[in-house]
């Protein structure tokens, strides 16, 4: 009885230092109508996730990939985690896709900048932002000259400070500890490196995400990001289809030296039925691109598989690069 006493009170003091030395973590996929919440751990070169979850955002909370309503999203966030036992984690966080811009900037005079910042707000208008780079916190991923034909080149991923300050605030309200937040398209690359490690060094790799909020084409050869599109979210599938053939045949015009397509379709519009009729009405292979039929992520073995909250494969390409890009630092 005494040493199952002392077992007790040892385990008692121990639990708040594993705590701390191993805190629990939680990824969070951020979008206007919708949070998308995952937990679990790496399991080889996957992520089996031990909760996953979608919860639908109250109409007007969340618009252009900011939040409007700072208070109501963070108790929003804060109850989802306190009900799903996920109280007090650590949380890495995908911005919405709307909220980040990206550019590739190749250096000027052949070296790399001391300073990008202060480069890319003396460009000005010439950096390629929508908005001022002067209110805006940036990232420079500096890129395999490999594969950018020896210029120094970043990619530049950009966030108005408003929005991003907006985001904090918002998931400080929630009560949790924010590790970090991360651009959707940066997150949507992450997961993306094992096919683009297999693809040909001809291959366009187009990747069409299809949301309840708008769709986005992202076109990527030999590893990097080329160009970026956003659809209306109720564009027919003749027009989409006539859309996404101006941006690719524009794409292959500017390069010669690219001679295969591959169209991936993934997010929540993404379907069977949808694919058939792309693939009829344009010149490339279609395919559906779902990282659960990849072996990206494992689900839980008793997910129920028409839990109306569980998301699908389909859905889970950004917060998958989330996950597994954390899980292996």
């Amino acid at each position: 009885m005494v040493l199952s006493g002392v077992q007790e009170q040892l385990q008692e003091r121990l639990t708040p230092l594993r705590s701390w030395l191993f805190p629990s973590m939680a990824y969070l996929e951020l979008e206007d109508r919708s949070i998308t919440v995952l937990a679990g751990q790496r399991s080889g070169g996957a992520f089996q996730a031990d909760v996953l979850e979608r919860v639908q955002l109250p109409v007007g909370l969340c618009d252009r990939g900011e939040p409007l309503r700072q208070e109501a999203v963070g108790d929003f966030i804060g109850d989802l985690l306190i009900e799903r036992d996920l109280n007090g984690v650590h949380v890495r966080a995908c911005l919405p896709a709307a909220a980040s811009q990206w550019k590739l900037v190749q250096w000027p005079g052949g070296e790399w900048p001391q300073d990008p910042d202060e480069l890319l707000i003396r460009r000005g208008d010439d950096s390629g932002f929508s908005f001022p780079i002067q209110a805006a916190y940036t990232r420079e991923i500096p890129l395999d000259t490999d594969l950018t034909g020896g210029a120094p080149t970043s990619l530049v991923v950009a966030v108005r400070q408003s929005v991003l300050q907006a985001w904090i605030e918002t998931l400080a309200i929630a009560g949790v500890t924010l590790d970090g937040l991360e651009a959707a398209q940066v997150c949507g690359l992450r997961a993306l490196e094992p096919l683009l490690r297999q693809a040909p060094a001809s291959q366009l790799l187009a990747v069409l995400s299809l949301r309840a909020e708008a769709g986005r084409l992202m076109l990527v050869r030999r590893g990097l990001p080329l160009y970026e599109h956003a659809y209306p979210a109720d564009s027919g599938t003749e027009e989409l289809a006539e859309q996404l053939r101006r941006s690719i045949d524009f794409t292959l015009q500017q390069d010669s030296s690219a001679t295969g397509v591959r169209l991936l379709v993934h997010g929540t519009k993404a379907s069977g039925a949808l694919i058939e009729q792309l693939a009829s009405l344009l010149p490339w292979p279609v395919e559906l691109l779902d990282p659960v039929a990849e072996g990206w992520i494992r689900l839980k073995p008793d997910a129920e598989p028409d839990d109306p909250a569980a998301p699908t494969g389909l859905e889970l390409l950004r917060i998958t690069g989330l996950a597994l890009a954390e899980a292996a630092r």
